[in-house]
């Protein structure tokens, strides 16, 4: 065996052992089970790469043993506590990857999307990072974090920190392709139809969640994943 195929086969072995990890935290008190349904059927459609999902908080029925689920429970759930939690948790599954994808339940991908475009950090116009997009995270930065100040509670400021993609991407619906915002119960479908085309993520807000967009979401992720019994 050459040098070359003797490298890539160690890397192989590598990516086996610790296959890249979509961590999704998910609490019945704040999030809709068919979205994270569909939020993880969007990631088989979509992202171009080998990957496991994990999912960290509540449990579904459907959820197969090809899904990786870590129980918790959660007295608050504000954005804070959930990033808090998942964090903490994300330190018990055996083989995370070095660098995890972080999903939220209520995120969408809409078109083939590389690791790069789910790993890298992403910020809003006043550079803050609360756009809810996936981003990557250093599993050892955030066990440093955690040893260094075990009472201090894990933010997403802090969680977009520990990651290697120190210069975001701003997030702007209305002038680049990152994010189609869903915000109103009744969308325009002509507009939502445009924008659905023309966007690599896709989120939807308190008010968002309803019998239009589960309509739509049943039409644009019909397949099953192997994550679903």
């Amino acid at each position: 065996m050459n040098v070359e195929k003797q490298e890539s086969s160690v890397a192989e072995a590598k990516q086996t052992e610790k296959k890249l990890c979509v961590v999704i935290p998910y609490y019945k008190a704040i999030h809709q089970p068919m979205a994270l349904l569909y939020a993880i059927r969007s990631l088989c459609a979509y992202l171009l790469a080998d990957f496991k999902v994990v999912v960290i908080g509540d449990k579904e029925d459907w959820f197969s043993p090809e899904l990786v689920h870590v129980p918790s429970s959660l007295s608050a759930v504000d954005t804070d506590s959930i990033i808090d939690d998942a964090f903490t948790k994300v330190t018990l599954v055996e083989h995370i990857s070095d660098e995890f994808i972080l999903m939220m339940p209520d995120t969408f991908l809409l078109t083939p999307l590389s690791v790069s475009h789910m790993l890298i950090s992403k910020a809003s116009e006043s550079l803050e990072f609360n756009t809810g997009l996936p981003f990557g995270v250093d599993i050892k930065q955030v066990m440093q974090y955690l040893t260094a100040m075990p009472d201090e509670p894990l933010t997403m400021e802090i969680c977009q920190h520990c990651s290697s993609h120190d210069r975001p991407v701003v997030v702007d619906w209305r002038k680049n392709e990152w994010l189609l915002p869903v915000v109103s119960a009744n969308p325009n479908p002509a507009k939502f139809k445009e924008l659905v085309d023309k966007r690599f993520f896709m989120r939807y807000s308190k008010e968002g969640w309803s019998g239009f967009l589960q309509d739509k979401l049943k039409v644009m992720y019909p397949n099953k994943s192997k994550y679903e019994v």
